[in-house]
């Protein structure tokens, strides 16, 4: 019969392994949905979180149905170190997908060099985590069959727990202090978004340290909670944005079809990772509301995404894509911006002559 601390262990781990699943899940669908791919991918991480406590989960359906832990159950016989390869496998294809989103949304043209690195030290987990499970992971049993769930932890000094250290530093500094920072050299709905997976890429290594550390009872039924709070987080970093476009002062108004069409000003500078996460996320990059379907235009040079007005809007004026200068009407004339810092430097020529 289960404990008081049996009782919080089987529903807190029921819980994140139901909602980790499904959230995952609900990622993936979204991000098929709606063409967003970093959105399924993210599903992908946040579906293996949740597969940590797949063994775990088996078990607890044992308890509540026989009363009997997997290796007590008549008929069933399931190594317990089988049960640790059940959950652990899934801990590194976490890693995998979710620094790959982070690559492509900090570093896209050197995602490759990190994701590499996490990919090799997945292939030494696997490999170590098959050929000697109970070299690296400690198994402890109830004393009372069907009191409390077999818990498994990393045997410390083990190649295991320093690639588990590594994979936690990664998500806790590359992941979380990498969003937060792009957050505060951002604005609008870029800081609020890159805020949102900075606090949930902090949030969720340290509930996984604090719950590795041997926490039992209350404390760790609060963790576990805790880390299903940050898949809303990543959830609120990725989703799609409504369709709602931010109406500002403006100096050019350009007539399209019998309508007043008012487009911002230019930034001063687009970044690269600007580009690459309105694309993904639909958003047009000038007028920041929802862009899909067949009304867009996508710059050719650098991919940049636009709403058709926005696209004709430019067309019509400068006649250049505002993150790289490739005309947008091949057919026209265009006249590009003037990078950062030059208009200066020719009005202050023009004084010296």
């Amino acid at each position: 019969m289960l404990s008081d601390v049996g009782w919080l262990n089987v529903i807190s781990i029921m819980g994140i392994f139901i909602f980790g699943c499904s959230f995952g899940l609900y990622f993936m669908y979204q991000g098929r949905k709606t063409n967003v791919k970093l959105l399924f991918y993210m599903g992908l991480g946040i579906l293996f979180n949740g597969l940590w406590y797949w063994g775990n989960f088996w078990e607890s359906l044992s308890i509540l149905i026989t009363g009997e832990n997997f290796d007590n159950v008549s008929g069933i016989n399931v190594p317990y170190e089988l049960q640790a390869i059940m959950s652990f496998i899934w801990v590194p294809l976490t890693i995998i997908f979710v620094v790959y989103v982070g690559g492509e949304l900090l570093i896209p043209k050197r995602k490759w060099y990190i994701v590499g690195f996490i990919i090799f030290l997945t292939l030494v987990w696997e490999l170590f985590l098959f050929l000697d499970p109970l070299g690296s992971i400690s198994i402890y049993v109830p004393t009372v069959p069907g009191e409390d769930l077999v818990d498994e932890d990393f045997i410390i000094n083990s190649l295991l727990y320093f690639i588990g250290f590594l994979f936690s530093l990664t998500s806790l500094l590359f992941l979380g202090i990498g969003y937060l920072i792009k957050s505060i050299k951002s604005t609008d709905i870029l800081r609020k978004k890159y805020f949102y997976l900075a606090i949930g890429f902090i949030l969720n290594p340290m509930f996984g340290m604090i719950e590795g550390s041997g926490i039992i009872g209350v404390g760790l039924f609060l963790v576990r909670i805790g880390m299903s709070f940050t898949f809303l987080l990543y959830y609120l970093g990725l989703r799609e944005e409504p369709a709602k476009i931010k109406i500002v002062p403006t100096e050019k108004e350009v007539k399209i079809e019998d309508s007043i069409f008012r487009i911002a000003k230019k930034p001063a500078q687009i970044t690269e990772e600007e580009v690459t996460y309105y694309r993904e996320q639909k958003i047009c990059l000038v007028c920041k509301g929802k862009a899909g379907g067949f009304n867009t235009y996508i710059c050719t040079g650098c991919d940049a995404l636009y709403c058709e007005n926005c696209a004709r809007a430019l067309s019509s004026m400068e006649n250049v894509c505002w993150a790289c200068n490739e005309p947008i009407d091949k057919e026209k004339p265009s006249k590009p911006f003037k990078i950062e810092g030059e208009e200066a430097k020719v009005k202050e020529k023009d004084k010296k002559i």
